[in-house]
Protein backbone atom coordinates (compact mmCIF):
# COMPACT_ATOMS: atom_id res chain seq x y z
CA UNK A 1 0.00 0.00 0.00
CA UNK A 2 3.17 2.50 0.45
CA UNK A 3 4.33 1.66 -3.13
CA UNK A 4 0.87 2.59 -3.65
CA UNK A 5 0.29 6.10 -2.11
CA UNK A 6 4.12 6.77 -2.93
CA UNK A 7 3.40 5.94 -7.30
CA UNK A 8 0.46 8.28 -7.04
CA UNK A 9 2.55 11.16 -5.21
CA UNK A 10 4.69 10.83 -7.97
CA UNK A 11 2.23 10.62 -10.91
CA UNK A 12 1.01 13.90 -9.38
CA UNK A 13 4.08 15.60 -9.10
CA UNK A 14 5.07 15.16 -12.27
CA UNK A 15 1.55 16.36 -13.93
CA UNK A 16 2.07 19.41 -11.72
CA UNK A 17 5.83 19.68 -12.93
CA UNK A 18 4.74 19.15 -16.63
CA UNK A 19 2.25 21.95 -16.41
CA UNK A 20 4.75 24.84 -14.67
CA UNK A 21 6.63 23.98 -17.59
CA UNK A 22 4.20 24.57 -19.97
CA UNK A 23 1.92 27.32 -18.41
CA UNK A 24 5.74 28.87 -18.04
CA UNK A 25 6.40 29.06 -21.63
CA UNK A 26 3.24 29.57 -22.86
CA UNK A 27 3.08 33.14 -20.83
CA UNK A 28 6.73 33.71 -22.59
CA UNK A 29 4.74 33.57 -25.82
CA UNK A 30 2.17 36.03 -25.75
CA UNK A 31 3.00 39.38 -25.26
CA UNK A 32 1.59 41.29 -22.05
CA UNK A 33 -0.72 43.33 -24.04
CA UNK A 34 -2.91 40.11 -25.04
CA UNK A 35 -3.11 39.44 -21.60
CA UNK A 36 -7.06 39.97 -20.34
CA UNK A 37 -7.10 41.77 -16.61
CA UNK A 38 -8.54 38.78 -14.60
CA UNK A 39 -9.50 39.96 -10.49
CA UNK A 40 -7.67 39.38 -7.68
CA UNK A 41 -10.33 36.03 -6.16
CA UNK A 42 -9.63 34.77 -10.06
CA UNK A 43 -5.76 35.09 -9.34
CA UNK A 44 -6.05 33.69 -6.23
CA UNK A 45 -8.32 30.69 -7.58
CA UNK A 46 -5.97 30.41 -10.74
CA UNK A 47 -3.09 29.38 -8.09
CA UNK A 48 -4.43 25.76 -7.77
CA UNK A 49 -5.80 25.64 -11.83
CA UNK A 50 -3.19 24.88 -14.17
CA UNK A 51 -3.33 25.16 -18.83
CA UNK A 52 -1.97 22.61 -20.97
CA UNK A 53 -2.64 22.31 -24.36
CA UNK A 54 -4.96 19.33 -24.11
CA UNK A 55 -6.32 19.58 -20.25
CA UNK A 56 -6.78 21.84 -17.62
CA UNK A 57 -5.94 20.67 -14.32
CA UNK A 58 -7.17 21.70 -11.25
CA UNK A 59 -5.85 20.47 -7.68
CA UNK A 60 -7.90 21.13 -4.58
CA UNK A 61 -7.46 19.67 -1.44
CA UNK A 62 -10.62 17.47 0.65
CA UNK A 63 -12.26 16.80 3.26
CA UNK A 64 -14.98 14.68 4.90
CA UNK A 65 -16.71 13.20 8.60
CA UNK A 66 -18.21 10.28 9.10
CA UNK A 67 -19.19 8.75 12.71
CA UNK A 68 -16.54 5.95 12.44
CA UNK A 69 -13.52 6.78 10.02
CA UNK A 70 -13.35 11.13 11.16
CA UNK A 71 -12.40 13.57 9.59
CA UNK A 72 -10.40 12.58 6.39
CA UNK A 73 -8.30 14.97 4.72
CA UNK A 74 -6.81 14.31 0.60
CA UNK A 75 -5.82 15.54 -2.30
CA UNK A 76 -7.95 15.64 -5.45
CA UNK A 77 -6.40 16.60 -8.97
CA UNK A 78 -9.52 17.32 -11.68
CA UNK A 79 -7.89 17.16 -15.33
CA UNK A 80 -10.49 17.74 -17.71
CA UNK A 81 -8.88 17.18 -21.32
CA UNK A 82 -9.87 19.18 -24.66
CA UNK A 83 -10.95 18.05 -27.90
CA UNK A 84 -8.42 18.90 -30.44
CA UNK A 85 -11.39 19.51 -32.81
CA UNK A 86 -12.11 23.16 -30.70
CA UNK A 87 -15.70 23.43 -32.61
CA UNK A 88 -16.58 20.56 -30.91
CA UNK A 89 -20.21 21.25 -28.47
CA UNK A 90 -18.97 18.23 -26.64
CA UNK A 91 -16.23 19.67 -24.59
CA UNK A 92 -18.97 21.47 -23.43
CA UNK A 93 -22.01 19.15 -23.21
CA UNK A 94 -19.80 16.30 -22.83
CA UNK A 95 -16.69 17.00 -21.77
CA UNK A 96 -13.43 14.06 -21.10
CA UNK A 97 -12.18 14.11 -17.44
CA UNK A 98 -10.71 11.95 -15.11
CA UNK A 99 -10.59 13.03 -11.24
CA UNK A 100 -8.12 10.90 -8.82
CA UNK A 101 -8.65 11.22 -5.06
CA UNK A 102 -6.50 10.47 -2.04
CA UNK A 103 -7.30 10.71 1.62
CA UNK A 104 -6.37 9.69 4.85
CA UNK A 105 -8.56 10.22 8.39
CA UNK A 106 -7.96 10.72 11.64
CA UNK A 107 -8.97 7.40 12.72
CA UNK A 108 -6.49 5.63 9.68
CA UNK A 109 -9.32 5.08 7.00
CA UNK A 110 -7.13 5.47 3.65
CA UNK A 111 -9.24 5.99 0.21
CA UNK A 112 -7.65 6.00 -3.35
CA UNK A 113 -10.53 6.27 -6.09
CA UNK A 114 -10.05 7.65 -9.69
CA UNK A 115 -13.05 8.20 -11.74
CA UNK A 116 -13.01 8.56 -15.84
CA UNK A 117 -15.91 10.24 -18.30
CA UNK A 118 -15.12 10.01 -21.97
CA UNK A 119 -17.05 10.97 -24.46
CA UNK A 120 -15.77 10.30 -28.17
CA UNK A 121 -16.19 11.78 -31.33
CA UNK A 122 -17.53 8.46 -33.12
CA UNK A 123 -20.25 8.04 -30.12
CA UNK A 124 -18.96 6.16 -27.68
CA UNK A 125 -19.41 6.97 -23.69
CA UNK A 126 -16.57 4.98 -21.39
CA UNK A 127 -17.58 5.63 -17.88
CA UNK A 128 -15.37 3.97 -14.96
CA UNK A 129 -14.44 4.12 -11.46
CA UNK A 130 -11.53 2.62 -9.37
CA UNK A 131 -11.72 2.71 -5.63
CA UNK A 132 -9.04 1.04 -3.02
CA UNK A 133 -10.40 1.59 0.71
CA UNK A 134 -8.84 0.42 4.12
CA UNK A 135 -11.22 1.33 6.70
CA UNK A 136 -13.15 0.09 10.13
CA UNK A 137 -16.67 0.14 9.51
CA UNK A 138 -19.66 -1.77 11.35
CA UNK A 139 -22.33 -4.08 10.42
CA UNK A 140 -25.96 -2.53 11.57
CA UNK A 141 -27.70 -6.04 10.03
CA UNK A 142 -30.04 -5.96 7.12
CA UNK A 143 -33.58 -4.50 7.26
CA UNK A 144 -34.29 -0.77 7.81
CA UNK A 145 -34.46 -0.90 11.67
CA UNK A 146 -30.65 -0.82 11.82
CA UNK A 147 -30.36 2.10 14.48
CA UNK A 148 -32.69 -0.01 17.03
CA UNK A 149 -30.17 -3.06 17.79
CA UNK A 150 -26.25 -3.71 18.07
CA UNK A 151 -23.75 -3.55 16.05
CA UNK A 152 -20.57 -5.33 15.16
CA UNK A 153 -17.13 -3.51 14.15
CA UNK A 154 -15.17 -4.79 11.32
CA UNK A 155 -11.96 -4.01 8.94
CA UNK A 156 -11.93 -4.20 5.70
CA UNK A 157 -9.93 -3.86 2.84
CA UNK A 158 -12.07 -2.79 -0.93
CA UNK A 159 -11.33 -2.91 -4.02
CA UNK A 160 -13.67 -1.74 -6.64
CA UNK A 161 -13.48 -1.23 -10.18
CA UNK A 162 -16.99 -0.41 -12.04
CA UNK A 163 -18.68 1.07 -15.33
CA UNK A 164 -19.81 1.11 -18.33
CA UNK A 165 -19.47 1.21 -21.72
CA UNK A 166 -22.18 2.31 -24.70
CA UNK A 167 -22.31 3.37 -27.71
CA UNK A 168 -24.24 6.36 -29.36
CA UNK A 169 -27.82 5.50 -30.91
CA UNK A 170 -29.08 8.98 -31.36
CA UNK A 171 -28.27 11.95 -29.89
CA UNK A 172 -29.50 11.07 -26.59
CA UNK A 173 -29.47 7.77 -26.23
CA UNK A 174 -26.77 5.35 -25.71
CA UNK A 175 -26.86 1.32 -25.13
CA UNK A 176 -24.10 -0.75 -24.21
CA UNK A 177 -22.41 -3.25 -21.08
CA UNK A 178 -21.74 -2.38 -17.41
CA UNK A 179 -19.41 -4.29 -15.75
CA UNK A 180 -18.90 -4.26 -12.36
CA UNK A 181 -15.89 -6.28 -9.96
CA UNK A 182 -15.26 -5.72 -6.56
CA UNK A 183 -12.84 -7.47 -4.44
CA UNK A 184 -13.26 -7.49 -0.08
CA UNK A 185 -11.47 -8.74 2.81
CA UNK A 186 -13.25 -8.95 6.11
CA UNK A 187 -11.05 -9.20 9.22
CA UNK A 188 -11.11 -8.18 13.23
CA UNK A 189 -14.98 -8.15 13.92
CA UNK A 190 -16.30 -7.99 16.81
CA UNK A 191 -19.85 -9.09 18.26
CA UNK A 192 -22.47 -11.04 16.87
CA UNK A 193 -24.08 -9.15 14.75
CA UNK A 194 -21.84 -9.96 11.79
CA UNK A 195 -21.46 -13.56 12.18
CA UNK A 196 -20.77 -16.83 9.29
CA UNK A 197 -24.46 -16.68 8.88
CA UNK A 198 -24.26 -13.45 6.65
CA UNK A 199 -23.18 -14.10 2.91
CA UNK A 200 -19.61 -12.51 2.57
CA UNK A 201 -18.89 -12.86 6.26
CA UNK A 202 -15.39 -12.54 5.68
CA UNK A 203 -15.23 -10.91 2.25
CA UNK A 204 -14.65 -12.63 -1.32
CA UNK A 205 -14.41 -11.36 -4.76
CA UNK A 206 -17.83 -10.80 -7.18
CA UNK A 207 -18.07 -9.88 -11.03
CA UNK A 208 -20.94 -9.35 -12.86
CA UNK A 209 -22.02 -8.26 -16.21
CA UNK A 210 -25.51 -6.76 -17.65
CA UNK A 211 -27.18 -4.67 -20.13
CA UNK A 212 -27.37 -0.14 -19.80
CA UNK A 213 -29.60 1.87 -21.61
CA UNK A 214 -29.17 5.56 -21.26
CA UNK A 215 -30.99 8.50 -22.09
CA UNK A 216 -28.95 11.90 -21.77
CA UNK A 217 -30.46 15.33 -22.94
CA UNK A 218 -28.52 17.65 -20.32
CA UNK A 219 -27.07 20.62 -21.46
CA UNK A 220 -24.16 19.35 -19.28
CA UNK A 221 -22.96 16.61 -17.85
CA UNK A 222 -21.34 17.44 -14.53
CA UNK A 223 -23.49 20.65 -13.85
CA UNK A 224 -26.98 20.21 -15.60
CA UNK A 225 -28.95 23.32 -15.97
CA UNK A 226 -31.86 21.66 -18.17
CA UNK A 227 -32.78 18.58 -19.51
CA UNK A 228 -33.04 14.61 -18.35
CA UNK A 229 -31.06 11.97 -17.44
CA UNK A 230 -32.21 8.03 -17.28
CA UNK A 231 -30.59 5.06 -16.88
CA UNK A 232 -31.55 1.19 -16.01
CA UNK A 233 -29.26 -1.50 -15.95
CA UNK A 234 -29.27 -4.83 -14.74
CA UNK A 235 -26.16 -6.94 -13.88
CA UNK A 236 -25.53 -10.29 -13.71
CA UNK A 237 -23.16 -12.69 -10.97
CA UNK A 238 -23.33 -16.25 -12.00
CA UNK A 239 -21.10 -18.85 -10.26
CA UNK A 240 -19.22 -19.36 -14.06
CA UNK A 241 -17.80 -16.09 -13.76
CA UNK A 242 -16.15 -17.32 -9.94
CA UNK A 243 -18.98 -15.78 -7.40
CA UNK A 244 -19.45 -17.94 -4.69
CA UNK A 245 -23.59 -17.39 -5.10
CA UNK A 246 -25.60 -16.15 -8.06
CA UNK A 247 -27.20 -13.30 -7.35
CA UNK A 248 -28.56 -10.32 -9.87
CA UNK A 249 -29.01 -6.61 -9.37
CA UNK A 250 -31.15 -4.09 -11.30
CA UNK A 251 -31.03 -0.29 -11.27
CA UNK A 252 -33.55 2.35 -12.56
CA UNK A 253 -32.06 6.37 -11.92
CA UNK A 254 -34.74 8.88 -13.45
CA UNK A 255 -33.47 12.56 -13.11
CA UNK A 256 -34.89 15.77 -14.07
CA UNK A 257 -33.29 19.20 -14.26
CA UNK A 258 -35.52 22.66 -14.88
CA UNK A 259 -34.55 26.58 -15.27
CA UNK A 260 -36.19 28.61 -13.24
CA UNK A 261 -37.10 32.07 -15.48
CA UNK A 262 -32.86 31.21 -15.99
CA UNK A 263 -30.05 29.59 -15.47
CA UNK A 264 -28.78 31.33 -11.86
CA UNK A 265 -31.92 29.65 -10.59
CA UNK A 266 -32.21 25.06 -11.31
CA UNK A 267 -34.33 22.57 -10.02
CA UNK A 268 -33.00 19.13 -10.04
CA UNK A 269 -35.39 15.63 -9.32
CA UNK A 270 -34.44 12.38 -8.66
CA UNK A 271 -36.05 8.52 -8.24
CA UNK A 272 -33.96 5.98 -7.33
CA UNK A 273 -34.78 2.31 -7.26
CA UNK A 274 -32.32 -0.50 -6.73
CA UNK A 275 -33.57 -4.64 -6.62
CA UNK A 276 -31.37 -7.37 -6.09
CA UNK A 277 -32.48 -11.41 -6.31
CA UNK A 278 -30.34 -13.93 -5.16
CA UNK A 279 -27.08 -14.33 -2.69
CA UNK A 280 -25.76 -11.83 -2.77
CA UNK A 281 -23.14 -10.43 0.18
CA UNK A 282 -24.09 -8.15 2.73
CA UNK A 283 -21.64 -5.31 1.57
CA UNK A 284 -23.16 -5.38 -2.20
CA UNK A 285 -26.44 -4.59 -0.81
CA UNK A 286 -28.27 -1.53 -2.29
CA UNK A 287 -27.33 1.56 0.48
CA UNK A 288 -29.36 4.87 0.62
CA UNK A 289 -26.60 6.75 2.23
CA UNK A 290 -23.24 8.11 1.01
CA UNK A 291 -21.80 11.10 0.08
CA UNK A 292 -24.66 10.91 -3.47
CA UNK A 293 -27.26 9.26 -1.92
CA UNK A 294 -28.39 10.41 1.66
CA UNK A 295 -26.49 12.66 2.68
CA UNK A 296 -27.84 13.43 6.22
CA UNK A 297 -27.44 9.86 7.35
CA UNK A 298 -23.80 9.94 8.68
CA UNK A 299 -22.72 6.01 8.34
CA UNK A 300 -23.12 4.48 4.36
CA UNK A 301 -23.79 1.18 6.09
CA UNK A 302 -26.04 1.69 8.63
CA UNK A 303 -28.87 1.03 6.25
CA UNK A 304 -28.85 -2.29 3.67
CA UNK A 305 -31.42 -4.48 2.12
CA UNK A 306 -32.30 -6.82 -0.64
CA UNK A 307 -34.07 -3.59 -2.46
CA UNK A 308 -33.90 0.82 -1.60
CA UNK A 309 -35.90 3.48 -3.16
CA UNK A 310 -34.66 7.24 -3.21
CA UNK A 311 -36.51 10.29 -3.74
CA UNK A 312 -35.54 13.80 -3.77
CA UNK A 313 -34.90 17.59 -4.78
CA UNK A 314 -32.35 20.36 -4.91
CA UNK A 315 -32.67 23.32 -5.88
CA UNK A 316 -28.95 25.25 -7.19
CA UNK A 317 -28.67 28.92 -6.90
CA UNK A 318 -25.93 30.99 -8.37
CA UNK A 319 -24.85 33.41 -6.00
CA UNK A 320 -21.64 35.26 -7.42
CA UNK A 321 -18.61 35.02 -9.19
CA UNK A 322 -17.75 31.05 -9.08
CA UNK A 323 -19.53 30.74 -6.13
CA UNK A 324 -23.46 28.70 -5.70
CA UNK A 325 -25.72 27.59 -3.18
CA UNK A 326 -27.97 24.57 -2.59
CA UNK A 327 -30.72 23.49 -0.57
CA UNK A 328 -31.70 20.11 -0.52
CA UNK A 329 -34.28 17.55 0.47
CA UNK A 330 -34.54 13.51 0.74
CA UNK A 331 -36.46 10.22 1.34
CA UNK A 332 -35.62 7.13 1.06
CA UNK A 333 -35.54 3.31 2.42
CA UNK A 334 -34.64 -0.13 2.29
CA UNK A 335 -37.13 -3.29 2.39
CA UNK A 336 -37.36 -6.68 1.67
CA UNK A 337 -35.63 -8.85 3.99
CA UNK A 338 -38.30 -9.97 6.71
CA UNK A 339 -40.81 -8.88 4.82
CA UNK A 340 -40.14 -5.27 5.17
CA UNK A 341 -42.65 -3.20 3.85
CA UNK A 342 -40.86 -0.24 1.34
CA UNK A 343 -42.53 2.50 3.39
CA UNK A 344 -42.40 0.87 6.29
CA UNK A 345 -39.66 3.56 8.22
CA UNK A 346 -39.17 5.70 5.72
CA UNK A 347 -35.73 7.86 6.36
CA UNK A 348 -35.70 11.26 5.38
CA UNK A 349 -32.34 13.89 5.27
CA UNK A 350 -32.05 17.57 4.05
CA UNK A 351 -29.29 19.81 4.12
CA UNK A 352 -27.30 22.70 2.15
CA UNK A 353 -24.10 23.12 -0.07
CA UNK A 354 -21.66 25.15 -1.24
CA UNK A 355 -20.20 25.21 -4.93
CA UNK A 356 -17.45 26.88 -6.15
CA UNK A 357 -16.94 26.16 -9.88
CA UNK A 358 -12.84 24.92 -10.41
CA UNK A 359 -12.54 26.80 -13.85
CA UNK A 360 -14.43 29.83 -15.30
CA UNK A 361 -15.78 28.32 -18.26
CA UNK A 362 -16.39 24.86 -17.48
CA UNK A 363 -18.91 23.19 -15.39
CA UNK A 364 -17.25 21.38 -12.26
CA UNK A 365 -17.43 22.32 -9.40
CA UNK A 366 -15.91 21.40 -6.12
CA UNK A 367 -18.97 20.29 -3.63
CA UNK A 368 -19.70 21.28 0.42
CA UNK A 369 -22.60 19.23 1.69
CA UNK A 370 -24.17 19.65 4.93
CA UNK A 371 -26.69 16.98 5.67
CA UNK A 372 -29.08 16.36 8.50
CA UNK A 373 -30.63 12.98 9.40
CA UNK A 374 -34.16 11.46 11.30
CA UNK A 375 -32.38 10.57 14.29
CA UNK A 376 -30.62 13.85 14.75
CA UNK A 377 -26.88 12.91 12.90
CA UNK A 378 -25.32 15.08 10.48
CA UNK A 379 -22.84 14.44 8.00
CA UNK A 380 -20.06 16.60 5.82
CA UNK A 381 -18.63 15.74 2.68
CA UNK A 382 -16.20 18.15 0.42
CA UNK A 383 -15.89 16.36 -2.72
CA UNK A 384 -16.10 17.44 -6.57
CA UNK A 385 -18.94 16.60 -9.29
CA UNK A 386 -22.69 16.70 -8.31
CA UNK A 387 -24.30 14.32 -5.79
CA UNK A 388 -26.93 14.00 -9.22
Amino acid sequence: MIKIIRRFFLISIFAISCVFSDAQTLNDTIPKEDIPEVSSLDRIADMFTFEKPRATISIYPTCTYEELSGVAIGIMPVIQFKSRDTTLLSDQKRPTALIPRLSYSTKGQLDLDFTFVMFTQNGWNVSSFLWYSDYQTAFYGIGNNATDGAFSPYKMKNLVFNGELAKQLSNESFLGLRYDLNVAKISDTYGDVLNPSINGYDGGVTFGLGPIYKYDSRNNVFFPEKGSYHQAYAVFYPKFFGNENSFAQATVDLRKYCSIGNSNNVLAFQGYASFTFGEAPFYQLPMIANKILMRGINHPHMFIDDHAWLARAEYRKYLWWRVSGTLFTELGNNFGAEGNHMFENVKYSYGAGFRFQLVPDKKIHFRADLGFGPKGESALYFTVLEAF
